[in-house]
């Protein structure tokens, strides 16, 4: 489906190696070297850990639920985006083999297009940035000289905006996200491993992979893959299998996660941990496995992982279809630090500093406590559609790629609160921040605290804090019905419309969001009650909420 063009900044036409055409704008910005803290793209990595880079806004627990979106533009279908000192890198276009796709550098924070090329391809995957050089893996492109189709890999040149390289892969087989690590690229595309040199796309190696599971992994002096039944490790200069474990039902793995000399991967029911530098024979077993507990339903889905920590999510049927458990575990052993009920995961966990970010229900992001496994907010992902979606993480901003649009939330400004103030020039406030179900929402004087931080999930009207739903108790519809936190469940007892008025209306009751006796008086609990326009239910609700 054809997509919208960006706007261009200014156009100058370069000539690319490969003949075809582009168009270039604005020259960059002299910040785009990549760090290793922010040359960062894939879900399941840790993004950044706890380095952050002088002058970044940094992601913490505290600011968390302040996260709002904050500009959004058209992207290529479940492409993602790479992010290098705050320059967000991402495909956008239209998706099939006949037309060309375009490659668009943004300012992260802001939006604003630093310049963008055209591609001589029309189907990309998630990119990934080497130096000067930002690598695109492609598939469905038609053969200069024919009519049948092949994947490969291309390089910018992120100096001069143009084609560096481009080497095909002679197959049709879809290719895995590129990795790149020591000057050197690696993806495999479910015939063959390949590692190619950055600087000029020479072939280095190619090893047999007749399947291959979830992305390819570069850590140390190795490349790791969930290749033909198992986990293998190759050396990157060569290609040589250094050592092998093997999987069960590998078909049901992601690709491995790596962090402090360790690589993890799902082994189903179980995950698995080996040493990053083998075990001194070719074939290896882990150090420790860790079976999960409960009714383990399949894709077990494995990140975050850095600083002695790996977290983990999976369905457990005896919770609930619709929800996941979310635990962080021991790097060294396995053995869990906290586990907790979430909603139904659909990527896997990354980490951000403190924070560990888990896409749910295909529009939420949640927010969790690495330490503690505390949630920390929700975030409503605009344009989601319904699909997984892809993400990364920097300078206080998420990018997600919601199927065609590329969205960015960020932190808003510490005087930027979202509060809903009434009666009194008063608050409503979640009663000491308690995020339990049944937690009562009070009036109390308005303190900029994250307990009268509210959102608005605009398609079913509710009202949220916390990541929970502003809710009738019980469901009651009576005179007197308390409010209250509860989580979100999509019923009436949560749904709430704005009035001219100022009155906050719950339309199953026909009653409004009421303050009991106009007592005005910090700790009282809201009610329903019948709407009577007086300064009682008179609500004053920022527009970015509602």
């Amino acid at each position: 489906m054809a997509k919208r063009t960006l706007a261009a900044v200014a156009a100058a036409i370069v000539t690319l190696v490969s003949g075809a055409t582009t168009t270039a704008t604005a020259s960059p910005t002299s910040a785009q070297s990549p760090t290793a803290v922010d040359a960062w793209g894939q879900p399941s990595a840790d993004a950044g850990g706890s380095n952050f880079n002088p002058g970044e806004t940094q992601l913490t627990a505290s600011n968390v639920p302040r996260l709002r979106p904050a500009w959004s533009a058209d992207a290529f279908t479940i492409a993602g985006s790479a992010i290098v000192n705050r320059v967000a890198y991402y495909t956008t276009g239209p998706g099939n083999t006949a037309d060309h796709a375009s490659l668009v550098a943004k300012n992260v924070a802001t939006g604003a297009t630093l310049w963008s090329m055209q591609l001589p391809l029309g189907t990309f995957n998630q990119p990934s940035v080497a130096g000067n050089r930002l690598l695109l893996s492609y598939y469905w492109a038609p053969r200069p000289t024919g009519n049948d189709l092949y994947g490969g890999l291309l390089a910018v040149d992120l100096t001069n905006h143009s084609i560096a390289w481009r080497a095909e892969t002679g197959t049709s087989d879809t290719p895995h996200d590129v990795v790149s690590q020591n000057g050197l690229a690696f993806f495999g595309d479910n015939t063959h491993l390949r590692g190619y040199r950055v600087s000029d796309g020479k072939l280095l190696w190619s090893q047999p992979a007749t399947s291959q599971f979830g992305p390819t992994l570069a850590m140390g002096s190795s490349v790791f893959a969930n290749v033909d039944d198992h986990l293998k490790a190759f050396d990157q200069k060569t290609g040589r299998v250094l050592w092998s474990a093997p999987l069960a039902y590998s078909d049901l793995a992601a690709g491995p996660v790596a962090a402090d000399g360790h690589v993890y991967i799902e082994s189903y029911p179980y995950i698995e941990a080996f040493n990053a530098t083998g075990c001194g024979a070719a074939t290896c077993a882990p150090i420790w496995r860790m079976r999960p507990p409960g009714d383990i339903g399949f894709n077990m889905l494995l990140g975050g992982a850095g600083a002695g920590r790996l977290t983990v999510s999976w369905r457990d049927e005896t919770v609930g279809h619709f929800h996941s458990l979310l635990s962080s575990l021991s790097a060294a052993t396995g053995k869990p630090f906290w586990t907790r009920t979430v909603n139904t995961a659909g990527e896997p966990p990354m980490r951000s500093g403190n924070l560990i970010w888990l896409q749910t229900r295909d529009d939420w992001l949640e927010s969790f406590s690495v330490a503690t496994g505390a949630h920390l907010g929700t975030t409503v992902i605009p344009n989601a559609n319904g699909y997984e979606q892809r993400a990364a993480v920097s300078d206080g901003t998420v990018l997600v790629d919601t199927m065609g649009t590329m969205e960015a939330l960020r932190i808003a400004s510490p005087t930027q609160h979202e509060p809903i103030t009434g009666p009194g020039g008063k608050c409503v406030d979640v009663r000491s921040a308690g995020q339990a179900d049944g937690t009562p929402v009070q009036l109390y004087t308005c303190n900029g605290t994250a307990s009268q931080d509210w959102t608005n999930v605009r398609s079913r009207a509710s009202i949220m804090a916390y990541g929970k739903c502003l809710d009738s108790r019980s469901g009651g519809t009576a005179n007197g019905t308390k409010v209250q936190l509860w989580t979100c469940n999509s019923t009436n007892a949560q749904a709430w419309v704005p009035q001219l008025d100022g009155s906050l209306l719950n339309p199953a009751s026909g009653k409004c969001l009421d303050d009991p006796r106009g007592s005005l008086t910090n700790g009282t609990q809201l009610q329903l009650y019948t709407c009577n326009k007086t300064a009682s239910q008179r609500w004053k609700i920022a527009n970015s909420i509602l």
